[in-house]
């Protein structure tokens, strides 16, 4: 995810907010404070590379809903 975070192209193309490179500690930190966020990463099972991720934002938790 560090990688990815700082390809302007990726950057670019994932979100609509200003393209800016994170840090590794700014991305952890980010997963820590944010608890209507669920984020998962996506591996091969050969190689465990990693290929995507998804995310869900503002869950409810009682409604079972997030998008």
């Amino acid at each position: 995810m560090t990688r990815w975070s700082e390809d302007s192209e990726y950057l670019r193309n994932v979100d609509t907010d200003i393209a800016l490179p994170k840090s590794k500690s700014q991305l952890e930190s980010e997963e820590a404070n944010e608890s209507g966020t669920m984020e998962f990463r996506l591996r091969t099972l050969e190689k465990d590379e990693l290929i995507g991720f998804v995310a869900l934002f503002s869950i409810e938790w009682n409604n079972r809903a997030g998008f």
